[in-house]
């Protein structure tokens, strides 16, 4: 049977790693480096987002992004990428957004940049299942032979990683604000992953899992009677309405 593609934060670094080790693209000169900004900052963006300090990374990546807005080569790739999913991962959408949108018309085009431009618009309207496949699409076309910078491409992996098992623990908490049980398969949806593994976060996240019932369910409700949960035990799984009623219901969470 084929191989399931990797889920959490550490199959996808591991993967990173395996994949652009081999043919790591080779350092720039000393010359290079006092002549071009963005090949002079890129190391320490990249030490940032390999270590994750994410804020720092943003504020670096912002100025050297804003003082090459002039430039035109894809190398300024190599600055808008990590800034980017920078900012999604501090889950901040309209700086990842504006970050993109200024890019001139050739770089935004770019397959890289589009890309990041689908995957900032998934975050944004909370389309899970597109959002998760977007990620999987995007650390398989940075493993291409072509892809024009091996080095960017472990950051951009490594960070998408990070920003799946962030988004995964915020879901975890927004749903256990918001829900007194869970059928598993909508769990599934939310998290991008297999049932097995869904239930094992569950169990880390103070979630049961019922198997007759084949539901999860938040073992911390019964301290907090209160607040407003909803129980999905209702609803049909299976119905389309019923999955966007539920996404609805845990956007609203986050205003």
């Amino acid at each position: 049977p084929p191989t399931p593609p990797p889920t959490t934060a550490v199959e996808l670094q591991d993967e990173a790693r395996s994949t652009v080790s081999a043919s790591a693209s080779a350092q720039p000169t000393s010359s290079d480096l006092v002549q071009d900004p963005i090949q002079q900052k890129f190391p320490v963006i990249s030490d940032f987002a390999m270590n994750g300090n994410f804020q720092q990374l943003t504020q670096l990546a912002e100025e050297v992004d804003l003082n090459a807005s002039g430039e035109r080569q894809v190398k300024r790739l190599l600055i808008t990428a990590p800034l980017v999913l920078g900012y999604l991962i501090l889950d901040e959408i309209p700086l990842a957004r504006y970050a993109l949108e200024r890019l001139p018309e050739h770089l935004a085009s770019h397959p890289l940049s589009q890309g990041l431009y689908e995957l900032v618009m998934c975050v944004k309207h909370r389309q899970h299942t597109k959002m998760y496949l977007r990620t999987q699409s995007m650390i398989n076309s940075t493993a291409r032979d072509d892809f024009f910078d091996k080095n960017l491409a472990m950051i951009v992996v490594n960070m998408i990683a990070n920003f799946i098992d962030r988004f995964r623990q915020k879901t975890f908490m927004l749903l256990s604000k918001a829900y007194i049980s869970l059928p598993t398969p909508l769990a599934s949806i939310y998290l991008g992953m297999p049932v097995d593994k869904v239930i094992a976060a569950a169990h880390a996240n103070q979630w049961s899992y019922d198997s007759s019932a084949n539901a999860l369910t938040s073992i911390t409700t019964e301290k907090r009677p209160n607040n407003p949960i909803i129980s999905t035990d209702s609803f049909p799984v299976s119905t389309v309405s019923t999955f966007h009623f539920i996404v609805d219901s845990v956007g609203k969470l986050e205003l």
